[in-house]
């Protein structure tokens, strides 16, 4: 797995799969039954083993240089709007689900531990991101406030 996860990158990754069951509640409330759990909500359950290996994918692939049979590392070009807009998203739900009052110790330890894997894959969309220029600052801004809230993430600095 994380050979197609290099191959496509971990941008395309998280476009592709889905993580997160938004379809989990019938119209009238009621919770379907299905085997994409999640643990006390955020990430499925059946996806999360996905997230290590993300990160131990996420910065630098090998390829072999055309005509010099030597490999080289090559970076995925990766965008800060899109850590923004979906890896945080989903770190936020994973937040959201360890704050819920009728969670179980185990479960809000499991969606804390969850936030802090997806904030391991920031680094890989720091190393040569398209959108730097206009993304950095919303970024940023969100950075220092994470790195403020050590006493809930204290892995996160």
């Amino acid at each position: 797995m994380s050979t197609i996860i290099r191959g496509m990158g971990v941008e395309l990754f998280l476009s592709v799969v889905e993580f997160v069951n938004d379809d989990a509640d019938d119209e009238d409330g009621t919770t379907k039954a299905n085997n994409n759990t999640t643990t006390g909500g955020g990430i499925r359950d059946d996806r999360a083993w996905l997230l290590p290996l993300m990160k131990q994918s996420a910065a630098t692939t090998t390829a072999t240089s055309a005509g010099t049979g030597i490999d080289v590392a090559v970076t995925s070009r990766t965008r800060m709007s899109f850590f923004q807009g979906r890896v945080l998203t989903l770190a936020r739900k994973c937040d959201a689900a360890s704050a819920d009052g009728h969670r179980t110790a185990a479960e809000v330890s499991i969606q804390k531990a969850r936030v802090v894997e997806l904030w391991s894959l920031f680094p890989a969309f720091c190393v040569c991101p398209m959108d730097v220029k206009e993304n950095f600052g919303t970024v940023a801004k969100t950075v220092v406030k994470a790195l403020g809230d050590h006493g809930r993430y204290p892995k996160l600095i």
